[in-house]
């Protein structure tokens, strides 16, 4: 005799990656904020709501589980995806007897490059000079957006308070004009940009750079006689109010060399007698302590060495200012006729009845 037998044959179960965030890209938005991408993916065949999926991630280990439709989603660290290319999804899918059976897939996907700003730049050198500073001119700040970006992004440049913008070309160049005088009152700058993909999402990166000012001289010597006249008076002035100590010791530094324009450079801690008091002439160093225009009379008198400072002379604070002359070397050298007025303001005169 013989007995046929039918039987049924139970579909292996599928699992497939859809996608990740409805893509298979990790966008410049979920890297910027490091945000959660949620991995979705479908199974097929036998299966049972609840089976376990797991997604392998690099090194990093993630698990959900199938509805009842098939369908699971998984949420993984956007630093995590950005570390490798794809992501492995494996089930154990089970019967209705619980027999159990565990399939997976890979699936690749692409990783924006995150913007960067490069090649930040003031002037094309990093150097504000002296002629840009009187001038007043438009200084171009310059730099490139790189990685992931889109023609019209929007840059922002800051100096000090205030802002200034401009636009990523396609290139991913820029340049923004900024002032002179705006420029000339800071040491660093920094720029932001909003940076677009294809399908709007957007991230923002930031770069400061740093650039030296020149020192501007003020001037002695006016092109005419009256500003050469109005000029030596405000230099009396100012010597004036610092020997009635109506000013600061740092006034000093508006006294300059009618011979080469060195700009004097004073710090004190106080007045008059007794007061220590630094001060520098072409970079060579008087201190001690005494009276701050003492100082400044010896040091006008007799400094020398070299002018990094190596070499000093010491104010005694006591007794009639030097007549000064020119130091004895030195890579710029003052005008002497300017110390001697400098020292005559502030030298009171002789007691009635002395010579």
């Amino acid at each position: 005799a013989t007995f046929t037998q039918t039987y049924t044959v139970e579909a292996m179960p599928q699992i497939t990656v859809d996608g990740l965030n409805s893509a298979y890209v990790v966008n410049i938005a979920d890297e910027s904020a490091n945000a959660t991408v949620n991995v979705t993916g479908t199974v097929s065949g036998t299966y049972q709501q609840g089976d376990q999926v797991t997604l392998t991630v690099g090194s990093s280990t993630y698990t959900g589980a199938v509805d009842a439709n098939g369908h699971y989603s998984i949420g993984v660290s956007a630093s995590a995806l950005e570390s490798v290319s794809s992501v492995t999804a494996a089930v154990t899918a089970h019967d209705a007897n619980n027999n159990a059976a565990t399939v997976s897939t890979s699936q690749a996907y692409s990783v924006e490059a995150m913007p960067q700003i490069t090649g930040l730049t003031v002037g094309g050198s990093n150097e504000l000079t002296v002629g840009q500073q009187q001038s007043n001119d438009s200084v171009v700040v310059s730099g490139t957006v790189t990685g992931t970006f889109e023609a019209g992004d929007k840059v922002i440049l800051e100096v000090g308070s205030n802002s200034y913008t401009g636009t990523v070309g396609n290139d991913g160049s820029f340049s923004v004009n900024v002032s002179a005088q705006v420029l000339a009152g800071a040491s660093s700058v920094t720029a932001s940009v909003t940076a677009s993909d294809a399908t709007g999402h957007t991230a923002t990166v930031t770069q400061s750079d740093s650039y030296v000012v020149d020192p501007v001289p003020v001037q002695s010597h006016g092109s005419d006689q009256s500003q050469g006249q109005n000029q030596n008076q405000n230099q009396n002035q100012n010597a004036s109010n610092i020997a009635t100590g109506t000013t600061s010791g740092s006034d000093l530094s508006s006294l300059v060399s009618n011979q080469n324009d060195v700009a004097l450079n004073v710090t004190t801690n106080g007045q008059g007698s007794g007061t220590s008091s630094t001060l520098h002439i072409n970079d060579v160093v008087s201190s001690g302590s005494g009276d701050l225009l003492q100082n400044l009379a010896v040091a006008g008198a007799g400094s020398s060495g070299t002018t990094d400072g190596s070499t000093s002379t010491t104010g005694s604070g006591t007794g009639t200012p030097v007549t000064p002359t020119e130091p004895t070397s030195g890579s710029a050298l003052m005008d002497p006729e300017l110390l001697k007025s400098i020292v005559a303001a502030v030298t009171p005169p002789p007691a009635p009845g002395h010579h």
